[in-house]
Parts: structure tokens; C-alpha cells; sequence
């Protein structure tokens, strides 16, 4: 399993993790945005997720905000995705 992979299933059972600190990663434009994106998805503990300096693309920030808006309904505290 790659670490994308492995990050994505952490936060997918996540029940404890309410602050996230990825900045500088280079989690790139692909598949790394859209692994965080889905698990996003099915976690409702994470409130705090700081990404700035990862280039994520135009894309891979939309998916994750998008993520952010449909399942956070707007109760997710601190999104950084500068």
C-alpha cells in the first residue's frame, strides 16, 4: 500500500485525530488530493487539516473542498489549503 494509500485508510477509520498537519508534502495534483478528498468523505472527526505548500492543482483542491462542503455542511473549523 502506498502512503497515499495508508493516509487515506487512517482517515477514513479516524475516530480520535481532530487536528491534521500535511504542509509540504508535495501531495502533487493527482491522486494524493483526491485519496484525502474521499476519505474526507466518511470522516467527521478531523476539524483542522493544514495542506498550504503540497501543490495541489486548481483540481486537487476543488476535490477536497468539495469534499469539505457536501459532507462537512460547512462545520468543518479550519481548512488550509493555501
Amino acid at each position: 500500500m502506498t502512503g497515499r494509500g495508508q493516509l487515506q485508510e487512517v482517515l477514513r477509520v479516524n475516530t480520535t485525530v481532530t487536528s491534521l498537519n500535511l504542509r509540504e508534502n508535495n501531495l502533487g495534483e493527482g491522486g494524493g488530493p483526491r485519496a484525502i478528498a474521499e476519505a474526507l468523505r466518511v470522516n467527521h472527526t478531523l476539524q483542522t487539516l493544514y495542506l498550504w505548500s503540497n501543490n495541489l492543482g486548481h483540481d486537487g483542491a476543488q476535490a477536497i473542498a468539495e469534499a469539505l462542503r457536501v459532507e462537512y455542511h460547512g462545520d468543518f473549523a479550519q481548512p488550509w489549503l493555501e
